[in-house]
C-alpha cells in the first residue's frame, strides 16, 4: 500500500487540500489551529533517508515544533550524545540541532472532527520572520543538503492531513503528482525515549532505526512507521522509560563539573550543550559536583553489569565496593529492568523489536 493510499484510509474525516505559503504577514483571518501545536517528526523516505544510505549525512530525522502562539522550531534529531570538548572544538553542541525558527499561521478555517481538525479548502498556512541558525548541523559538506530540503527552507507546499491532541498525520507536498513529505505528531517524552531504545541497543540507526520504530508503536515499515493509535506493548513501553534513563546515566556519567580536579575538565563544565533529547530531570538530575557525578556513575555502571547478565544483588555488592560510600540510586521499577535486560541482550524478543538477527 502506497503511503498516499495509507493516510487516506487512516484520516478520519474527508481530507482537503491546502497551500503552505511564505508570506511577510498574516490576514486578520489568520490563526494556529491548537491541536496543530506540538513535535511533528518525519517519517517518509523522501528527503532525508537517501542521505543517510549515500553517507552523505549521518541518521537525523527532520521535527517540526509548532508552539500554540504559532512560533515553530525546525530540527534535526540525532543519534548521538552531545560532548563538551567536541562542542567546544566543531560547534555541534546539541543532540537535535536548530536549523531555523519563524511563525506559522493558519488563513481561513478548519473543520472539527471527534477528536481535531481537518483543513478546510482554500486554507493557506503562512510563514514569517524566518530565522536561518548559523550553529553546525553535521558535517561543512552535508550541511547545506540537509538545509535545503529541510520544511522550512520551501516556501509553498501543498498539504492535507487531521491533527488532535495526541496524534495527527500531514502529507506535504512541493507540487501535484510529487511524492510527498510526511509527518507525525509524537509526544516528546515518547520520541526521547524510543530515540533512547535504540541508541542503547548498540545497534545502527541506519540500518535498524525505523524499522524498530514501526515495531514499537504497531506500524509499518513501508508506509507509515509510527503509530499513535496502537496501545504499545507493555514490555517495549517499559523497555523504552528504562532506555532513556540509561542512556541519561551513561550521558551525565562522563560530563565535567565546576569543582573537578582537572582544570581542563573544569573549563569544559562552562560549555553550553543542549540537551534536547536526553536527560530525566525528575529522575535523574544533571550532576552539579564530583559527588553527584559518582552517584549517577554508579548508576550507569550497575545498570550496565545488569545488562551484561549479572544478577541485580550481585551486581549491587560490585557497586559497594567500586563506589564506597555512595548510595546507589533504585529510580527504575522492577519491570523496566526486566525489560531493558530482555531487549539489550540477544535473543527472540530482542530480534522482534530491532528487526534484528
Amino acid at each position: 500500500m502506497s503511503l498516499f493510499r495509507y493516510v487516506r484510509r487512516m484520516l478520519i474525516a474527508p481530507i482537503t487540500l491546502l497551500v503552505l505559503t511564505a508570506a511577510g504577514s498574516a490576514s486578520a483571518q489568520s490563526s494556529v489551529p491548537p491541536h496543530l501545536a506540538g513535535w511533528w517528526i518525519a517519517v517518509d523516505n523522501v528527503a532525508f533517508p537517501p542521505l543517510w544510505r549515500d553517507g552523505t549525512i549521518v541518521p537525523m530525522e527532520e521535527l517540526l515544533i509548532i508552539e500554540s502562539d504559532g512560533r515553530f522550531e525546525n530540527r534535526m534529531m540525532g543519534f548521538y550524545g552531545v560532548d563538551p570538548g567536541y562542542c567546544a572544538k566543531e560547534n555541534l553542541c546539541s543532540d537535535a540541532p536548530l536549523m531555523a525558527t519563524g511563525r506559522l499561521a493558519l488563513s481561513g478555517s478548519t473543520r472539527a472532527t471527534g477528536t481535531g481538525q481537518t483543513f478546510e479548502s482554500g486554507n493557506k498556512l503562512l510563514l514569517s520572520e524566518i530565522s536561518t541558525a548559523a550553529n553546525r548541523i553535521d558535517s561543512p559538506r552535508g550541511d547545506p543538503i540537509i538545509r535545503a530540503r529541510s520544511v522550512s527552507a520551501t516556501t509553498a507546499w501543498m498539504v492535507e492531513g487531521r491533527a488532535d491532541a495526541d496524534d495527527g498525520m500531514l502529507l506535504l507536498r512541493r507540487a501535484a503528482g510529487e511524492e510527498p513529505r510526511a509527518f507525525v505528531k509524537i509526544a516528546p517524552e515518547k520520541l526521547r525515549r524510543l530515540r533512547a531504545g535504540i541508541m542503547v541497543s548498540e545497534l545502527s540507526a541506519l540500518q535498524h532505526w525505523r524499522c524498530y520504530l514501526a515495531s514499537a508503536t504497531g506500524g509499518d515499515v513501508r508506509s507509515m512507521p509510527l503509530r499513535n493509535d496502537k496501545p504499545m506493548l507493555p514490555a517495549v513501553r517499559d523497555y523504552i522509560a528504562a532506555a532513556h534513563y540509561y542512556l541519561t546515566a551513561l550521558t551525565y556519567a562522563g560530563r565535567p563539573t565546576v569543582d573537578d580536579p582537572d582544570p581542563n575538565q573544569r573549563r569544559l563544565a562552562g560549555v553550553a550543550l543542549e540537551d534536547l533529547m536526553a536527560g530525566s530531570p525528575a529522575k535523574l538530575p544533571q550532576p552539579r559536583t564530583v559527588q553527584e557525578r559518582r552517584e549517577v556513575k554508579a548508576v550507569a555502571r550497575y545498570l550496565t553489569v545488569v545488562v551484561k547478565g549479572e544478577q541485580p544483588e550481585a551486581a549491587k555488592a560490585m557497586m559497594a565496593r567500586e563506589f564506597p560510600g555512595v548510595p546507589l540510586r533504585q529510580d527504575l521499577a522492577e519491570p523496566e529492568i526486566l525489560a531493558l535486560t530482555t531487549y539489550l541482550r540477544g535473543g527472540a524478543d530482542r530480534n522482534r523489536l530491532f528487526c534484528a538477527g
